[in-house]
């Protein structure tokens, strides 16, 4: 047992996968994990430090200044106080400033959401871009000038506050946008998905530091954009966030945008905006509760998606539905949402040529809502599931009948099993889909 055991531990150690996630530490105690530094070796430790004070900085510094070499991950949560020792900060810019080969991920944040600690030097890993590092989450500095060093970054999350620390003087109109701020795509020209944390809403007499009409507008492609919007400050009847929204984001750059806890109507209808001119494909899946998720996307392939509650989702497909510039083509719903309630809002949409139906909870092929009227513009059903699942045919063909009598073809995905296939229609074509 003892050789067994002495194997087993011979092995662990010279296994660098084994050490190289380490567990979140306080600088009061991290000195126990310093032995363990080393044994990631080529592969890089993940290093996370909470609640660092004014008064740790040299002793971080110390720690950090042998080992940042051997960090493929590094996360740093200051605290938030005032006044700030400029002669202790300048020693962890210098730390900061030598280029790390293994570095990834590099995380400088802020307990609280609170108001940036200072600006981040130009300095910060070294002069150039680095050559691995592709994830920066930033609340803890502000963003003043270009950091060469961010060159290669693909994804950004960060407070409005770091990334655009001038206050904008005057709103853009028109072609006249004179910004305060640097461009996103100088700071991270290579950026793919950007988060924007803790947004606010905008006001002419108290302008926040977290408000989104501070940050100029996307003006290269963008994968992903998403809105993090505080819960505290609602951005209700804020229309200057809309109009960023509907006009900041510009259709043809960003791909998809998402909208997380926009108490606001109008904010909402700011993303309905960005996507007038192209037929959409609209998907609403329900969260629990109340809670229900819609996204829309064109025909292009730009997303557009918002959280909101069911009475916003209502509300929101209403608007859709009534807008002559947003035709909808197809139409895809959780076969736990309020198929009720949705479908008879697409009785008189004649353009409707796709209704899909995700499978998510619900054992059994839905049963055709009472009341709701067919949807005769209908060619196609679609049945979509990631799950292992077996379904009545006969099931499909009652529910077609009462809710898309004039479908020519059925499609359903490799993981449903049809059960007594021999009752759908001869002339129904029927295809699947991975």
């Amino acid at each position: 047992m003892a050789t067994v055991c002495k194997d087993l531990r011979k092995v662990a150690l010279a296994e660098c996968s084994l050490w190289t996630e380490l567990p979140r530490a306080t600088l009061d105690n991290v000195h126990k994990l310093i032995p363990f530094f080393h044994r990631s070796d080529r592969l890089g430790m993940d290093l996370w430090i909470d609640e660092i004070s004014q008064n740790q900085v040299y002793g971080l510094c110390n720690m950090l200044w042998g080992n940042l070499r051997r960090v493929g991950s590094l996360t740093l949560f200051f605290k938030n106080e005032d006044p700030i020792d400029d002669l202790k900060m300048s020693a962890f810019y210098r730390m900061l400033s030598h280029p790390t080969l293994l570095l990834e991920n590099l995380q400088l944040s802020v307990s609280d959401y609170l108001d940036p600690l200072d600006a981040l030097p130009r300095i910060i890993l070294g002069y150039r871009p680095h050559p691995w590092l592709r994830s920066l989450v930033l609340t803890a500095f502000t963003l003043e000038s270009v950091c060469p060093a961010f060159a290669n970054l693909t994804f950004v999350s960060i407070s409005v506050a770091s990334l655009c620390p001038f206050e904008q003087a005057s709103l853009p109109t028109g072609a006249q946008q004179q910004w305060a701020n640097t461009p996103l795509h100088r700071h991270f020209p290579a950026i793919r998905s950007l988060e924007l944390l803790g947004i606010e809403p905008y006001s002419a007499e108290d302008a926040s530091a977290y408000s989104l009409v501070r940050m100029p507008y996307i003006d290269r492609p963008l994968e992903e954009l998403f809105l993090l919007f505080e819960p505290a400050h609602p951005c209700v009847g804020d229309v200057e966030t809309a109009r960023w929204i509907s006009e900041g984001t510009v259709t043809h750059n960003v791909r998809e945008l998402v909208l997380q806890l926009p108490d606001s109507e109008v904010v909402r209808d700011g993303a309905l905006m960005a996507l007038t001119g192209a037929p959409l494909s609209l998907r609403i899946k329900s969260c629990g509760g109340n809670g229900a998720e819609i996204t829309a996307s064109t025909a292009e392939g730009k997303l557009r998606a918002a959280r909101l509650l069911e009475t916003g989702v209502m509300s929101h497909l209403k608007k859709i539905l009534d807008s002559p510039v947003m035709p909808v083509k197809e139409l895809y719903l959780t076969t736990n949402a309020a198929l009720a309630n949705i479908l008879p809002l697409f009785a008189e949409h004649r353009q409707l040529e796709t209704l899909g139906l995700v499978y998510e909870v619900d054992p059994l092929f839905p049963a055709a809502p009472a009341g709701v009227p067919a949807l005769h513009s209908v060619r196609t059903l679609r049945f979509e599931s990631s799950r292992v699942a077996k379904v009545d045919a006969s099931d499909i063909v009652t529910f077609a009948a009462a809710v898309v009598p004039r479908i020519t073809t059925l499609i359903v995905s490799q993981s449903i099993t049809l059960l007594h296939p021999h009752v759908l229609p001869p002339t129904l074509h029927v295809g699947r889909m991975d």
